[in-house]
């Protein structure tokens, strides 16, 4: 059996990145984009108004709700916006017909994404009516923003309502997505005891896209991450005595490498801290940093792989002074020789552990 479309003498061309997200489309958005890839002439207008005008008498709907699916698709990828009288106001992205198009492709790349749309023109907005309009066009979206508006604590203005719809509309963000942020900014700006603004969603929602972290797993670890950070950060500060001072590139770095890379815990990096001390007399990044180093390097993950460690270490020497280890039985802050040997590998042989300077 063979099946094939009969295409006749007219073909309508739907852009590959249409594809991609036609699960999240409504029946209204579809019924745009078949219409527009049928009649690509209705995108061609002296003003983007009278485009949409033109949309809508064809479809048969209200202005508000073509300029919902136009952003949507725009969102996607799937159309673009050319400014000047000379050039169409929308130009949806065609294959050549003599082009094969292309098959569904299994999962969007991070190339694929959209740009991220011109900060004049961020997100969509409309006025009152037309956002009754555009809700009452798409009804699964008032379900979501209901559930937005409880967990931000208030009903959403005309203003508020337009930031989250332009989340789905233009950075085309699932909606656990979005609720999972708008919970982390809530607890963001509780905690700094500040009036809970959407500005400060929408600046994260733009720099996480920025970062290429569009799905819920990549912003579960990305905010993950920052709150580690922001406690830990917060005990370093405490430990090196700087206050609420910018934390220089060298510093933010390290205390990365500490927690991200060798995924230390904060007791681990607090007995390094008190290493340092005990060494050095004073806080000294370069000399703690080493201790970390040394201690990921020889897989120690524990503070009881760090005794376990310096056990060995003191039995070895003893068995090659044929004595006892004159610290047996004390902690291992009294056994300087073997965080000592540990830092030297690090800064070589010409180390002095009793040189007290930074």
């Amino acid at each position: 059996m063979n099946i094939r479309l009969n295409y006749g003498t007219a073909v309508a061309t739907i852009p590959a990145a249409a594809l991609a997200v036609m699960d999240r489309a409504t029946k209204h958005d579809l019924k745009v984009l078949l219409t527009l890839a049928a009649d690509p002439a209705l995108l061609t207008g002296e003003s983007f108004g009278e485009c949409v005008g033109n949309i809508a008498a064809r479809v048969g709907c209200t202005p508000a709700q073509i300029e919902a699916s136009l952003s949507f698709w725009r969102g996607a990828g799937a159309l673009t916006v050319t400014e000047g009288k000379e050039k169409p106001a929308h130009t949806v992205q065609s294959i050549p017909e003599e082009t094969p198009a292309p098959e569904l492709p299994k999962e969007e790349s991070k190339e694929a994404r959209p740009a991220r749309p011109r900060p004049t023109a961020e997100l969509p907005r409309y006025t009152s009516v037309e956002l009754a309009d555009l809700l009452e066009a798409r009804e699964d979206v008032n379900e979501f923003l209901h559930e937005c508006q409880n967990l931000w604590g208030e009903m959403f203005n005309t203003h508020q309502t337009n930031t989250i719809l332009g989340f789905v509309d233009y950075l085309g963000l699932e909606w656990d997505y979005i609720l999972a942020l708008l919970a982390y900014g809530v607890r963001e700006q509780d905690k700094r005891g500040v009036k809970r603004s959407l500005r400060y969603v929408e600046k994260m929602a733009f720099d996480f896209y920025d970062e290429g972290i569009t799905d819920l797993p990549a912003l579960q670890e990305k905010i993950c991450r920052l709150e580690k950070t922001a406690e830990v950060e917060g005990s370093l500060r405490r430990m090196f005595g700087m206050g609420d001072r910018a934390l220089t590139p060298t510093e933010k770095k390290k205390f990365s490498t500490w927690l991200y890379e060798y995924r230390f815990d904060l007791d681990i990096i607090t007995r390094a801290f008190e290493v340092t001390v005990d060494a050095k007399g004073s806080p000294n990044l370069k000399y703690m940093d080493a201790v970390l180093a040394n201690w990921n390097r020889d897989g120690l993950r524990t503070l009881e792989d760090i005794e376990a460690a310096d056990a060995a270490f003191q039995a070895r020497k003893a068995e090659k002074t044929g004595k006892r280890s004159d610290t047996e039985g004390h902690g291992s802050f009294n056994t300087e020789d073997f965080f000592a040997a540990a830092v030297r590998r690090s800064f070589g042989d010409d180390f002095d552990p009793d040189k007290k300077d930074a």
